[in-house]
């Protein structure tokens, strides 16, 4: 197993990120619960929508083992420290150079709106500059079509860099417009994390 070089848990003002525990079958239902209802799969590039009967709990081992076995693809479950409930996880992906650094993030439903995906994204953006230092690059990607996901990026600092087509396997075959956004390097989180 990979040891993530982050500090874990990584505590926020209202959230823990803590790594996925495969054996943890509260976890696997909680997090299934939301990241298959339609409404969050059309925002995430791999997660089809309808889930294949059956293949939820394998598809979970999977990605799960497949976090473990690699520090530079790494993912957390979020959960509100004051209840210990599941609420989302996010994630990122490091090039082979390490130096390129992709966030993601996904919440269920019930908590849109409350400011933790910005809360989570801004602790896994920080610990991902302090724990990778050859990182030289901080982007992240949204469908056009949801703008609240964009608002989550520029409220960290990030800002648009342009526009490309990404494949979503719940919106079906072929790719869908989207817009990237990176961090500037002149961004307060730059100097906080270094």
């Amino acid at each position: 197993m990979a040891r993530s070089p982050f500090t874990i848990p990584l505590q926020t003002q209202r959230l823990t990120l803590t790594l996925p525990d495969i054996g943890n079958q509260q976890d696997l239902e909680a997090h299934l619960n939301f990241i298959c209802l339609e409404a969050v799969a059309r925002n995430l590039a791999r997660v089809p929508h309808p889930y294949p009967d059956g293949e939820l709990p394998k598809r979970y081992a999977l990605w799960v083992k497949a976090h473990e076995e690699n520090e530079n693809d790494q993912t957390f479950l979020i959960r509100e420290t004051a209840t210990g409930d599941l609420v989302g996880s996010c994630g990122f992906q490091l090039d082979k150079k390490g130096t390129l650094f992709e966030p993601g993030y996904v919440l269920a439903p019930h908590v849109w709106g409350q400011g933790y995906a910005t809360e989570a994204l801004h602790a896994l953006v920080c610990e991902g500059i302090r724990a990778f230092p050859t990182v030289q690059e901080v982007f992240s990607n949204h469908y056009a079509d949801n703008p609240a996901s964009g608002r989550v990026m520029e409220k960290i600092g990030m800002r648009f860099s342009h526009d490309e087509a990404l494949p979503c396997l719940a919106r079906g075959p072929g790719t869908y417009p989207a817009k990237v956004l990176s961090l500037p390097k002149d961004s307060p989180i730059w100097t906080q994390s270094r």
